[in-house]
């Protein structure tokens, strides 16, 4: 059964049972295509995204502006030395900050009115912009971004898949093969991966997946459904084979970052799978994963 939505940040955090693979046996193994079948896409860099991002870049800051049709979004990260790093993101007359002390491996986000202070939560349309943003930003930085921009990707992917009943005031904390598993080593293979719901437990048939992990699909998910692949979402059926959109990857759909690990796999699927991003059935997977996101190093 699902966790509850009380369980303390920092037990989901650092639970080992989202980090472990369970083996399963599936009458449809053998009739499922090898990893080699499936052609890598060509550019897994973001999409192009309409608008206009303007950004001051120092040693220790980037900062400035990003412009599109429907939004605007500010932004600032800095560095305060001892490898510490504050980022700041408004969005809507939101402010989302977040700290990140990676000698500590330790990280806290928080939201609230840009106005009066108080307490808000993330909706829909605060996902869309901020998923725009988080686009615009990685082609802006690329994969050698430096520390400061680096860390407000990271935060601005975590802002951008964040449930709608997701607290945003949270602590997390990391801590390398006990805080996340990453897959590194299993790019282009195999991996299964698991959620839980009212329904089902993790690692019931119908919560649970087999996945090809890597840089595969381009921006769309595939489903092997009949002895073939389909675009059209498989939900909750029994051990269905799986691959596409940068699947097992922190963050939303393929970008310039690599980081691909158990706790991101297992967010996947649970809102490819039945749930959509702003579904509280798939808070404890999202919880369980900002610490890879937020700490673990990219496999290339």
């Amino acid at each position: 059964m699902r966790k509850p939505l009380s369980v303390p940040l920092f037990l989901c955090v650092l639970g080992a049972s989202a980090c472990a693979v369970t083996p399963s046996s599936d009458p449809e193994e053998a009739n499922a295509p090898a990893p080699t079948d499936f052609p890598a896409a060509t550019n897994t860099s973001p999409a192009g995204t309409a608008g206009t991002l303007d950004a001051t870049v120092t040693r220790d800051q980037i900062s400035g502006k990003f412009d599109n049709a429907a939004d605007s979004v500010t932004f600032t990260s800095s560095s305060k030395g001892n490898d510490v790093y504050e980022v700041t993101v408004n969005v809507h007359g939101m402010t989302l900050d977040a700290t990140f002390s990676l000698a500590d491996k330790v990280a806290s986000f928080d939201g609230f009115s840009s106005a009066n202070g108080e307490d808000t939560q993330i909706q829909e349309e605060d996902r869309a912009a901020l998923k725009t943003f988080y686009q615009a930003i990685q082609t802006k930085a690329g994969k050698e971004a430096g520390k400061t921009a680096d860390m407000l990707i990271r935060a601005a992917g975590i802002w951008a898949e964040t449930g709608s009943s997701n607290q945003l005031s949270q602590r997390v904390m990391g801590e390398e093969g006990r805080g996340w598993t990453l897959l590194c080593d299993r790019i282009g293979t195999y991996v299964d991966g698991t959620h839980d719901d009212w329904d089902y437990d993790r690692w019931d048939a119908k919560s649970s997946y087999h996945v090809l992990i890597g840089d595969y699909g381009g921006g769309t998910t595939y489903y092997w459904r009949n002895n073939a692949w389909s675009t059209q979402a498989y939900n909750h059926a029994s051990w269905p084979y799986e691959y596409g959109n940068c699947f097992g990857r922190c963050g939303d759909s393929c970008g310039s970052g690599h980081v691909y690990s158990q706790d991101c796999l297992d967010h996947d699927g649970c809102v490819r799978n039945g749930h959509s991003q702003a579904s509280f059935w798939c808070d404890d997977e999202f919880t369980s994963c900002m610490d890879d996101f937020s700490f673990a190093p990219n496999c290339y």
